[in-house]
């Protein structure tokens, strides 16, 4: 159906390994935070996602990529981060989330801390390489299973894109200005 040619995702997966380079891990969890949104959404016509559908694309795409980690605790973490800027919420499966983004050593699993005030707590330390790259690669996953899903080609046709040469307004007009549409 359509062409594994780049598609706005790509665009999106750019601006992830810009920000790492930038030195903004942040931002790059954020933006991977959305993938399965804009993955999930791209299936129904009209697009659209909620919770239930985001956990199913992470539970099919991401889960089975990061030890100890399921479609509801993306989609908690998601919450948290984009919406209140912290990496969880209160009634988690783990006490604390925590990126690293230089190489500690720590991924992999999660780990049982002693806190002086709050007794034990569990912890899920998360590489951000290796989370973003989780999230990517599910993504690529899924474009390639749904390369023939007419309704999600239109949807992805669809997505913001950058235009760095304009876009044609109409037939031989173009608005030439860098944008984002």
């Amino acid at each position: 159906m359509w062409q594994m040619i780049p598609t706005p995702l790509d665009m999106i997966f750019s601006d992830i390994d810009a920000a790492f380079q930038a030195g903004l891990p942040y931002m790059a969890i954020a933006v991977s935070l959305t993938i399965p949104d804009i993955c999930a959404a791209c299936e129904t016509n009209p697009p659209w996602t909620n919770e239930k559908r985001y956990v199913a694309w992470c539970e099919a795409y991401v889960a089975p990529k990061i030890n100890h980690f399921t479609g509801k605790d993306c989609y908690r973490i998601r919450c948290g981060v984009l919406h209140q800027g912290r990496f969880g919420r209160h009634g988690d499966r783990y006490d604390r989330v925590i990126f690293t983004y230089a190489n500690s050593g720590v991924h992999g699993g999660y780990i049982l801390m002693t806190h002086p005030q709050h007794g034990t707590i569990k912890v899920l330390p998360l590489h951000t390489p290796i989370f973003c790259k989780a999230m990517v690669d599910g993504a690529l996953q899924w474009r390639e299973e749904k390369k023939d899903d007419r309704v999600v080609a239109q949807n992805i046709d669809n997505l913001v894109r950058k235009r760095p040469n304009g876009f044609e307004i109409a037939p031989g007009a173009h608005f030439r200005m860098p944008l984002i549409t």
